[in-house]
């Protein structure tokens, strides 16, 4: 990893650390409604931990070519924090660089352990994608085939209809020649064939279709280009033809005189000729149980007392 970071010239200094006599370290300079997109899953969350944990050594880092997604707050009005996280780029992967360390006496976010195994987890997951990430793409993406990808022939990419999808050699690559396509942008399970081996490659829908906050009046007519836009609520066409005067309306027309049964359109409850219907027949069978069960009503004996 040194060899990584020194390939990114990325330079190291000595530890900064407060003074002995100060009781009061660094903290994040952490940002909850914008925040880096490693550091996602704390968006929006004000208790975190993130911005109000200390720290007290960390090694003064210039970040290079590298990309900063934490710092630390300034100890000098309007300017910028040192780095306290970096993310690198070498090849296809990535590496992570912590300024501080996971010790308590270099910070205090070890004691707070929601946001400290949050933190480690969000940076493994950012770091690291479990060899198949290439297989998992989104709308829009391309297919890039890794450069140390063992191919038994050449590659051939096919969609769900098992149409044929091209391929091109990318020789830009920082590393070996690979292969990708063009953007892929209809979702569905994508098949990756070369020889006898066949790589299953997912494409999702973007994530703003499972977006299901409820807008306003006024986003709506924001979506759909500032139209005008009558919205009503409670209150329908008279003249629609689902509309309640409508049904009315059709009731009477194709109301039967002798039964008296209107002809809803949109549905008709049995439920009322059902209960009916087994209230009847439970009525008959007390009556059939009280004629045919042979039971008699008791007789009373009254027993006279003669006089002594």
């Amino acid at each position: 990893e040194s060899q990584a970071s020194e390939s990114q010239a990325t330079s190291l200094e000595q530890p900064d650390q407060t003074s002995p006599g100060e009781t009061r370290g660094f903290t994040f300079d952490f940002n909850s409604r914008q925040p880096h997109p490693i550091l996602s899953a704390f968006r929006d969350s004000q208790r975190s931990g993130l911005d109000t944990a200390q720290t007290f050594t960390y090694w003064r880092i210039e970040p290079g070519q590298a990309q900063v997604v934490l710092r630390f707050t300034s100890v000098t009005p309007g300017q910028m924090g040192d780095p306290a996280i970096l993310l690198h780029s070498l090849g296809n992967g990535r590496i992570i660089t912590v300024a501080t360390s996971g010790d308590a006496e270099w910070t205090a976010l070890v004691a707070k352990t929601g946001a400290y195994v949050a933190l480690i987890h969000e940076l493994l997951s950012a770091s690291t994608g479990g060899g198949v990430s290439w297989l998992n793409l989104s709308c829009g993406q391309s297919l890039t085939l890794p450069s140390g990808l063992a191919l038994a022939g050449t590659p051939q990419l096919f969609d769900a209809s098992r149409r044929l999808i091209a391929l091109d050699r990318d020789a830009s690559s920082e590393s070996a020649p690979t292969w990708r396509s063009a953007p892929l942008f209809e979702p569905g399970v994508y098949s990756l064939e070369a020889g006898a081996t066949r790589w299953p490659v997912a494409v999702n829908i973007p994530a703003r279709e499972a977006d299901v906050r409820t807008l306003s009046d006024a986003e709506i007519r924001e979506k759909f280009g500032d139209i005008t836009i009558d919205i009503r609520r409670g209150s329908f066409d008279e003249n629609a033809p689902n509309s309640d005067a409508a049904i009315d309306a059709a009731n009477d027309e194709n109301s039967d005189s002798s039964s008296g049964i209107l002809a809803d359109p949109r549905s008709f409850d049995f439920g009322w000729v059902l209960m009916l219907a087994l209230l009847i027949l439970a009525a008959s069978e007390v009556l059939l149980a009280h004629r045919f069960g042979g039971t008699k009503s008791p007789r009373l004996s009254v027993l006279k007392k003669g006089r002594a």
